[in-house]
């Protein structure tokens, strides 16, 4: 069915403000070419409205001020990881004042794991692991 959807839309024409609307960005639907990948970013992952709402502005005004896509997409990952960092210290309300609330040092990334399990926990992640034999990290 998406499949289906995709060619009627390539037929009928983008509108591509519904396109920046999405939490999901492929570049080939935003009219940017893309040698390599990533094709596509995806806002899903930041937990807080007004974050998401703010990291797509910024995305966006990024890609129109001549920035790659793959830029851009190591840019919305980043913030994917402090939309988790805000998560483990429970600031998942609608309040961007809550940022800017202190943070308690204690915090670790088992923290983040515990409290916002949807999300791939850094200790799992290969390149941060301490016992990969090459130990260019």
């Amino acid at each position: 069915m998406a499949y289906a959807y995709r060619h009627l839309a390539d037929v009928d024409g983008i509108d591509i403000e519904t396109e920046y609307a999405g939490d999901i960005w492929v570049a080939a639907r935003l009219g940017i070419r893309v040698a390599r990948a990533p094709n596509q970013t995806r806002f899903d992952a930041i937990g807080q409205p007004w974050l998401r709402r703010a990291v797509k502005r910024w995305a966006r005004l990024r890609l129109g001020s001549g920035k790659t896509f793959g830029t851009v997409h190591i840019d919305v990952k980043a913030l994917v990881w402090f939309s988790r960092y805000l998560c483990a210290r429970d600031v998942a309300g609608n309040s961007e004042a809550a940022v800017n609330e202190p943070a308690d040092d204690s915090e670790s990334t088992e923290a983040l794991s515990e409290t916002c399990p949807r999300h791939e926990s850094p200790a799992n992640v290969s390149w941060a692991s301490p016992r990969r034999p090459d130990r260019w990290l």
